[in-house]
């Protein structure tokens, strides 16, 4: 797959969350047919699982999506207001507070030059700490950076997605760190496994609509 070439960039992303949703469905109607000692341990296999691909997808997408904008090699002034953004989060990487004045009149002069290319090192640790924002756990305000980086107006005007990620985060810590469901704002039965499974499937699908017709319709360029 050629990140630079549109077609195969959408066709992958599409084709990732078909991929990780078939894994996630066929696991839990596994946990829906098992009714042995196991099923406990599926259960909470099934939480590892789910959320290992909500932060996996989200994580991938918003990296391919920058990558590919980079590769654009479009100005800063052609692109919307996000991407300059992440351009401006980049240049603060170097700066370091002192007396001297020369850092400070370096980034202004950089900063006002928005017929510079948009270019992000993806390879430094920086990236994925201070501008993905991503180095942990995909918790709702990082997930909301994420969508402003993007420029994908996220809605959860009820708080349903927030509390459900919390959740599902809240388990998926309490069994990665001592083997066992969490004892507060845990799931009780399938139907509550289900239900978080549609929460962070539909949003993985939003989201990624949103990337896919970014990049068809081209609307990462100022109008």
């Amino acid at each position: 797959m050629s990140i630079k070439n549109p077609i195969e960039l959408v066709d992958y992303i599409d084709h990732s969350y078909l991929l990780r949703k078939k894994e996630i469905t066929d696991f839990l109607i596994l946990v829906n047919k098992t009714e042995t000692e196991l099923k406990e341990t599926l259960e909470k296999s099934f939480v590892l699982l789910l959320y290992s691909h909500w932060e996996g997808y989200i994580k991938e997408v918003s990296n391919l999506y920058i990558r590919y904008i980079t590769l654009q090699k479009k100005t800063i002034q052609e692109l919307t207001d996000n991407f300059y953004d992440i351009y401006l989060k980049e240049l603060l990487k170097s700066y370091q507070k002192n007396t001297n004045l020369e850092i400070e009149s370096d980034l202004r002069k950089r900063i006002l030059k928005l017929e510079q290319k948009f270019n992000i090192d993806f390879t430094s640790d920086y990236y994925e700490k201070f501008i993905l924002g991503v180095e942990s756990n995909l918790k709702f305000e990082k997930y909301l950076n994420i969508c402003k980086l993007t420029n994908y107006e996220f809605n959860d005007e009820m708080g349903l997605f927030e509390r459900v990620l919390f959740k599902v985060i809240h388990n998926r810590n309490s069994i990665a760190h001592t083997g066992s469901k969490a004892t507060d704002n845990s799931y009780v039965s399938y139907e509550d496994l289900e239900n978080m499974m549609y929460f962070l499937l539909e949003e993985m699908k939003k989201f990624k609509d949103h990337i896919i017709s970014c990049i068809k319709d081209r609307k990462f360029l100022k109008n």
